[in-house]
């Protein structure tokens, strides 16, 4: 999807993604917002990244293709009761849900400083030229009444100066 066109900006914020190019990967375990994919943009390096990721699920009674950390959780929770493993679900659920919007309001203010720095960034090459423009017009005006104001200087100079000074001139 194209982030800089108008019709994709609500879905590119959703995820968060600023910059081209992004390639982001959802499945189950990922975060809501899907993991960012930082390998290679090849075939043979993302077939090798989604082959990697692409695994039956942890099944939590037989503990099959379960991993030392789903197994410790399990382990952790054997004794929860119904009531303990619903208010523990809903905790993670908020924990989730807070990080999110969290998310979203940093990201909704990013955009609207990167915005306005942009804007200004903008008005200060503008000014820049015109500085340089100005500079150009200008500075040569100024050498000259300089040299000018010099040159008329020297003979009120030479008649203010004393006969021992004339011969010096």
């Amino acid at each position: 999807m194209d982030c800089t066109s108008e019709a994709a900006k609500p879905v590119c914020e959703k995820y968060g993604v600023s910059g081209y190019p992004t390639l982001k990967v959802f499945s189950k375990d990922s975060a809501a917002m899907g993991d960012e994919y930082e390998g290679g943009r090849g075939y043979d390096e993302l077939f090798a990244f989604i082959e990697k990721r692409s695994k039956p699920p942890c099944e939590v009674k037989t503990t099959w293709n379960c991993n030392k950390m789903e197994k410790d959780f399990i382990e952790e929770t054997k004794d929860w009761d119904e009531a303990k493993m619903k208010l523990e679900k809903e905790t993670y659920s908020k924990t989730i849900a807070d990080s999110i919007a969290k998310h979203k309001e940093l990201n909704a203010l990013f955009e609207k400083q990167k915005e306005e720095a942009l804007a200004t960034m903008k008005s200060q090459e503008d000014a820049k030229k015109e500085m340089e423009k100005v500079t150009k017009e200008i500075k040569f005006k100024i050498n000259l009444l300089v040299q000018k104001a010099q040159m008329d200087a020297e003979p009120a100079a030479a008649e203010e100066a004393t006969p021992e000074k004339k011969e010096e001139l």
